[in-house]
């Protein structure tokens, strides 16, 4: 009898569909487009562009961080190609392809990738069966022309409504067996600009109206779970007991982003959400 590794279909059979979410909270664009409150947003609208080639179907080679391997030997540090991982004449026999789709659900656009490593003589080996084997997609996903302090209840429901999009649109995906894990994506005035910090569902809201929001559509119940993934925007010096100071913070966080500042969120940001990606792929 063929291992799971030598028998691409028995693999796929032993092994749950894996989908990692991420959601970012946002005021309508383009409105409020690259203000503080919308950092969420300017990160996956930048991970999304990353991920799509001109055809809209392979993705950009400095975008490989989600999707170049499954697994690095100890010790390795994470890289961005194939090419870094496998060395430079093994690369030669691989190409990785995007399943794409981008649709839409009650104001939230969302973009589903699901990467396949390939040989380009189309035989398989120990390489593409074991990222295969282990395939996760990805939804990058936005709440649009919605208020930020009413976003949780598109949010909830889409994250409620995942199962049966990836049965729709994703091939080889089994609703009944899915494997999903959930962040919803916000700025954070309490994180140092340019930092990222994953918290519990239980975690604080501190102070944001949108976290909030996502909490009151859950209604005491724990039926959809998620991790809250921050996008440090910092903030003034400010007392927040203080009611002048919390109107000036208001002001901040609606306020825009300095050209530097959006670049340091889409080239260190964003590569600090990459790499959470990569790390998560290991979802049992």
């Amino acid at each position: 009898m063929k291992s799971n590794l030598e028998n691409p279909a028995a693999a796929h059979n032993n092994e749950s569909f894996k989908c990692i979410t991420l959601i970012a909270l946002s005021n309508p664009e383009p409105g409020y487009k690259d203000t503080r409150h919308n950092a969420g947003r300017l990160i996956i609208n930048n991970m999304i562009d990353q991920l799509t080639s001109n055809n809209g179907s392979e993705p950009t080679i400095g975008s490989m961080k989600a999707v170049a391997n499954i697994s690095l030997p100890p010790g390795k540090k994470l890289v961005g190609s194939l090419e870094k991982i496998y060395g430079s004449d093994e690369v030669k026999k691989y190409k990785i392809s995007v399943e794409n789709f981008k649709g839409a659900h009650k104001r939230v656009n969302y973009q589903i990738f699901t990467p396949t490593l390939k040989r380009v003589d189309g035989e398989d080996d120990i390489k593409t069966l074991t990222f295969n084997r282990n395939k996760v997609s990805f939804i990058l996903a936005y709440v649009d022309r919605t208020a930020m302090n009413i976003n949780g209840p598109k949010a909830i429901e889409f994250l409620k409504k995942i199962p049966s999009i990836l049965s729709s649109n994703v091939k080889n995906s089994y609703e009944s067996t899915a494997i999903i894990k959930n962040f919803i994506v916000a700025d954070d005035k309490d994180v140092k600009l340019g930092a990222t910090q994953i918290r519990s569902i239980d975690s604080s809201n501190r102070g944001h109206n949108g976290y909030h929001s996502c909490q009151k559509a859950l209604n005491g119940k724990h039926d959809i779970e998620y991790s809250k993934l921050s996008i440090g925007v910092g903030k003034p010096p400010v007392n927040e007991d203080e009611l002048y100071d919390r109107m000036v913070l208001a002001d901040y966080v609606l306020g825009n982003f300095k050209p530097e500042e959006i670049d340091i969120l889409k080239t260190e940001t964003t590569e600090k959400v990459w790499d959470i990606l990569l790390k998560q792929r290991q979802i049992k």
